[in-house]
């Protein structure tokens, strides 16, 4: 374990329960490049980045943070599952947003039982 990542981790969870989300995302970020091997500081990192609506870098987050799982360790499980709920979390809000740039319009649609002469030679 390394001291300066869980402290600053630990610092990170203080701002994340005070709301302040980009002060606790820099913090899990210093404390991935301290300890870049702990999927834990990842998933942390990507839940404020889906608090930040931040969708692609929360999916990235999810997917270094899978990348660096032990299944040996005791908790793989635990922050694996985590780390799925979140990517799967952020990847169906950004495809809703995608969605909202979706123009509907209402059109009618009627049923012909038979097609117009025209369209026999097709």
């Amino acid at each position: 374990m390394n001291l300066k990542a869980e402290n600053l981790k630990d610092e990170g969870n203080t701002c994340f329960r005070k709301n302040d989300y980009r002060a606790a995302l820099e913090l899990y970020k210093e404390a991935c490049k301290c300890d870049p091997g702990n999927p834990v500081y990842y998933s942390n990192m990507a839940m404020t980045l889906i608090k930040l609506e931040i969708w692609p870098e929360a999916i990235n987050a999810c997917n270094e943070g899978l990348s660096k799982i032990n299944e040996a360790d005791s908790q793989a499980d635990k922050i694996k599952q985590k780390l799925l709920w979140r990517r799967e979390t952020a990847l169906d809000k950004l495809q809703l947003n995608k969605n909202k740039n979706l123009k509907l319009i209402n059109i009618k649609i009627k049923e012909l039982y038979t097609l117009p002469d025209s369209f026999e030679k097709l």
